[in-house]
């Protein structure tokens, strides 16, 4: 295995609001989702970080691979109520890596396998993201970014544009110095857990499964 050589983060500020509960504390497979999404980011990178909308926002069961000083892996938005694309923001200006790996919490299919391929296919590019290699899907909230692009996040959040789709697209269109890298990934490994009964159709990941080369479209 590769030693890891930048931090992960979990998105995981989201309000869970068509959930009808905390998501974050949902089970799959014996195990709450943000147990899921650290244990397949945690041996792909340096340190595991949570994106949090404010200070002190915590799971009823805690979280994961916390410091010891308990709270050094939380990071709390910048801009309040705008999004995951504003804890995307707030990592890459927390933290001291000019890239980032991004994870959503609620996406408990995604593998360690393609991790790798993001973290691998990001060593050049601006953004490295995830899409559906069938279907074509953007999932802008998987991926990496480096550090320079939180100004351009900043900009957008201030106009009040949250949408992580359109700011890649616009990216791809009208900011050419700006590399977007699009990675294949198997569709299933899209599926997001918007509500209680989509547990029934996750799987979990094994976190066990191995890697493979970048497959950029």
């Amino acid at each position: 295995m590769k030693t890891p050589t930048i931090p992960g983060v979990i998105l995981a500020g989201g309000q869970s609001f068509r959930f009808g509960s905390d998501k974050r504390e949902a089970r799959i497979r014996g195990k709450r989702l943000v147990e899921l999404a650290a244990d397949c980011i945690g041996p792909k990178v340096t340190k595991v970080y949570y994106s949090i909308q404010i200070p002190g926002d915590s799971p009823a069961g805690g979280w994961p691979q916390l410091d010891a000083a308990g709270t050094g892996n939380l990071i709390p938005d910048v801009y309040k109520d705008a999004g995951p694309l504003a804890g995307i923001h707030a990592a890459l200006t927390h933290l001291d890596s000019d890239r980032v790996l991004f994870l959503p919490v609620d996406l408990p299919d995604v593998s360690p396998a393609t991790l790798q391929r993001l973290v691998e296919g990001s060593e050049d590019a601006s953004i490295c993201v995830a899409v559906g290699e069938g279907s074509a899907r953007l999932q802008p909230l998987l991926g990496v970014y480096r550090a320079d692009v939180a100004g351009l996040i900043a900009g957008r959040l201030k106009r009040g544009l949250r949408s992580a789709v359109s700011f890649i697209e616009e990216l791809e269109r009208l900011v050419p110095e700006v590399y977007v890298v699009r990675i294949k990934i198997p569709d299933r490994e899209l599926f997001n857990v918007n509500l209680s009964s989509d547990l029934d159709l996750a799987t979990g990941t094994d976190p066990d499964v191995s890697g493979s080369g970048p497959s950029a479209t």
